[in-house]
């Protein structure tokens, strides 16, 4: 398999690959009203199924609310893991009372 690999074709391919998927990204930030891709946050996201939205807790393509299973679950800021001396942050689900 090896000897029918071109690289330079492969190299090729997924330039064009990187390049179509750049230019996309492009046309998505115009169509969700940013001017620059630095502008989109993670609000600009949107599942596009129920296992997704599930798992991840964002909003379902075409609906302006997340899951009512998932509302208020998780926090909108980071805190920190652990003791806080290593320096890592995770996303940590919070109770709602």
């Amino acid at each position: 398999m090896r000897a029918r690999l071109d690289p330079v074709e492969g190299g090729q391919r997924l330039a064009n690959f990187i390049h179509a998927t750049a230019e996309e990204i492009k046309i998505l930030t115009m169509l969700s009203g940013h001017r620059a891709t630095i502008e989109l946050s993670p609000e600009d996201l949107r599942a596009m199924d129920l296992n997704t939205a599930a798992l991840t807790g964002l909003k379902v393509a075409g609906y302006e609310r997340s899951l009512p299973m998932w509302e208020g679950v998780f926090a909108s800021s980071a805190t920190p893991a652990g003791n806080g001396k290593n320096g890592k942050h995770v996303r940590q689900a919070v109770s709602k009372t």
